[in-house]
């Protein structure tokens, strides 16, 4: 390296490229120089599917947002140059709200900054997309604990479910300022979690509830004091109930790698929950208990029940338990066939009969396909093969709109962070992510 770095173009002209008869030779003898672009590295465009403008949602994949004056494309071009620009949120902010308030800038920079001939299309809406998931988990925890009422409802009374369903919130809640207090916010994986302990964290107010109820049936009142003698009965056994759940989730904990971080709102949001519910069910539902079914108790009898015969549960179950307690070899048989039927489900892994998956495949709207040429290929013949592809893809019922990537990287997922997708630069390297239509539309999977 010797002297300055070149800053303009004329400079060059007066470069010696060398000597000939004596006398230099500079570049602007040899060569004409011209101040223009740089050689194209990559290509990028967008086009649209059969299926523009079927969903009509606000920031949905292949919502315009800009204006739509564009000149018609001609018949051998199914898109056009695009620029994409991607933007992240910070940690800790909602997705949901940062996506709406950068639809709503976009749209108010439209008319300054966007040419006529060009329009904003939204190609990708991660804040919709985590507002679509939350709104299924939670739909699904409404359902969660809709069932779990009705069949404590149907196993031990519907002032006991109340009793039980009561607790269901107030440990939640509990749970969610414990993540507060760690830093985790609510998400996907948070919500997850939640509906994963929802059966197990409902066990000790269960136990609690049915022994409380059970005692003031057997003294024929209610007292505190019963109360408390049937809360110290199930202690022990509930206290080693609980931590058996918790020690079975703490490995999560030291996962390493990539998943560590994405598993560890489950790790600490099931044994906290564990732990919560250990606590509402030594004070909280003991003493709801007490004020719920003081009243039905007293007189000998019991409101709605009288002294003919056991609950329904106990007359379906009885029968079979007889049978397995009445002589050793019923009991010994029961316990070989459940340990045959425990080592037959075990083996279907061991033999490869059922797939072992860590996340089962998901329907997405959204696909990546990414395509890898020859190493040596051009750019500009890599380009021609994924013009191939536009074709046909502007050509599939399915599919609302898509964007090619010619020898640089699509912007970043989930899946291509785990997978570094972001590493994908060379001149036979080449992506199209696509949209298709919601999954309640199209007939087949993605």
């Amino acid at each position: 390296e010797a002297g300055r770095l070149f800053e303009r173009a004329e400079e060059l002209e007066s470069l010696v490229v060398g000597v000939y008869d004596e006398r230099p030779v500079f570049l602007r003898e040899v060569a004409d120089i011209v101040d223009g672009p740089a050689e194209v590295e990559h290509f990028v465009r967008h086009g649209w599917g059969p299926a523009k403008g079927f969903e009509t949602e606000r920031g949905f994949p292949g919502t315009r947002v800009g204006a739509a004056g564009l000149p018609p494309l001609a018949d051998d071009d199914a898109s056009v140059p695009a620029v994409t620009i991607a933007l992240a949120k910070k940690k800790g902010t909602n997705a949901v709200w940062v996506a709406d308030e950068i639809l709503d800038e976009v749209g108010r920079l439209i008319d300054e900054f966007v040419p006529d001939d060009c329009e904003a299309v939204v190609s990708r809406n991660y804040g919709l997309t985590a507002d679509h998931k939350v709104n299924e988990l939670v739909e699904g925890l409404a359902v969660a604990v809709f069932i779990v009422i009705a069949l404590l409802t149907i196993g031990l009374g519907w002032r006991e479910a109340l009793i039980v369903a009561v607790a269901v919130p107030v440990v939640f809640g509990l749970t969610l300022m414990v993540n507060l207090l760690a830093g985790f916010t609510i998400n996907r994986v948070t919500l997850f979690a939640l509906i994963l302990s929802l059966g197990l964290l409902v066990d000790d107010p269960i136990v609690d509830v049915e022994n409380i109820s059970r005692h003031f049936a057997m003294r024929l009142r209610a007292t505190r004091a019963i109360v408390m003698q049937a809360v110290a009965e199930i202690r022990p056994p509930l206290i080693i109930a609980t931590l058996a759940v918790i020690v079975s989730f703490l490995p999560m904990l030291f996962i390493t790698g990539m998943m560590g971080p994405y598993m560890r709102p489950m790790a600490l949001n099931v044994p906290v929950t564990m732990l919560m519910s250990m606590l509402v069910a030594f004070t909280i539902t003991p003493w709801l208990t007490y004020h719920v079914l003081k009243r039905c108790y007293g007189e000998g009898r019991r409101h709605g029940h009288d002294d003919a015969g056991p609950p329904r549960m106990s007359r379906l179950f009885s029968p079979v338990m007889r049978l397995l307690l009445r002589r050793r070899t019923n009991a010994l048989v029961f316990l070989l066939a459940v340990g045959v039927v425990t080592l037959g489900t075990t083996a279907l892994a061991a033999f490869r009969s059922v797939p072992l998956k860590m996340l089962p495949h998901d329907n997405k709207n959204e696909l990546l396909l990414l395509l890898d040429f020859d190493e040596g290929t051009t750019l500009h013949r890599t380009d021609a093969a994924v013009r191939e592809f536009e074709a046909f893809l502007a050509g599939v019922p399915e599919v609302i709109e898509f964007t090619s990537y010619v020898g640089t990287a699509s912007p970043m997922d989930f899946n291509g962070m785990v997978r570094h997708y972001y590493l994908r630069e060379g001149d036979h390297l080449a992506g199209v992510r696509l949209n298709l239509v919601g999954k309640k539309s199209r007939p087949i999977k993605s």
